[in-house]
């Protein structure tokens, strides 16, 4: 018992630590990493849509991240206008978190849209999509053709 008493500031710290790390692991305010289900997502494409599938959504809350011009206003009711250095505003995530239906982003440069969905994707938030014109917009769409000044002539 004089052992406890005299180490009693030190288990006090050592008992507030131990409830932060506890806090801390289970809270859900933080990213999760899962790259191996994330990255599996993007090579398979399963996260891209193109325009032509949107109808088909139920509820989708459409995020304009650069107010492109890509949907000319065709889903203004659904349209959610972010500029994307604020995409992780408590306001913006709880309205990402709110809405019933699969969230889609759209932006002008397709890699800014991938940027946001890997952010949202490590919150913890699922059924997010990217709009791109092409489904497969990641693809090489030039043949590869070695550079021949690199190749010693042959004599």
């Amino acid at each position: 018992m004089d052992t406890f008493k005299k180490n009693r500031f030190v288990s006090a710290v050592f008992l507030i630590l131990f409830v932060a790390v506890l806090y801390r692991s289970f809270s859900h305010s933080g990213f999760r990493y899962d790259a191996p289900k994330l990255a599996g997502q993007s090579f398979q494409g399963s996260n891209i849509v193109t325009e032509e599938q949107i109808p088909g959504f139920q509820n989708a809350l459409i995020i304009n991240l650069n107010n492109s011009e890509i949907l000319k206003d065709k889903y203004s009711e659904f349209t959610l206008k972010v500029n994307p250095d604020s995409i992780l505003e408590k306001k913006n995530i709880r309205r990402i978190i709110k809405n019933r239906g699969p969230v889609i982003l759209v932006s002008s440069e397709n890699s800014i849209s991938a940027r946001i969905w890997m952010l949202l994707s490590q919150k913890g938030i699922k059924n997010i999509f990217i709009l791109s014109e092409e489904k497969d917009f990641e693809v090489l769409k030039n043949k590869f053709r070695p550079d021949t000044l690199s190749v010693p002539e042959l004599i």
